[in-house]
């Protein structure tokens, strides 16, 4: 058995998937350097986001996946 660099989904935790997702899609300047390098490396690694972490990555997320609905 060999362990492949990408994780399974018995270890692909609802933060860290969200986080991946992000990176998928963002290019260039889409984050800022915090976000990139600090904040989502961080609560990729968490099982359970604190109200401020979720509040975070739900902007990150607004704003890479954008709400479209102008």
């Amino acid at each position: 058995m060999s362990l492949s660099p990408t994780a399974s989904p018995a270890t692909d935790t609802a933060p860290r998937a969200r986080v991946r997702r992000i990176l998928d899609e963002c290019v260039g300047s889409d984050l800022s350097s915090w976000e990139k390098n600090e904040f989502l490396p961080s609560v990729a690694n968490r099982f359970v986001l604190t109200e401020k972490q979720e509040k975070c990555l739900a902007g990150i997320e607004a704003r890479v996946f954008g709400g479209d609905d102008d």
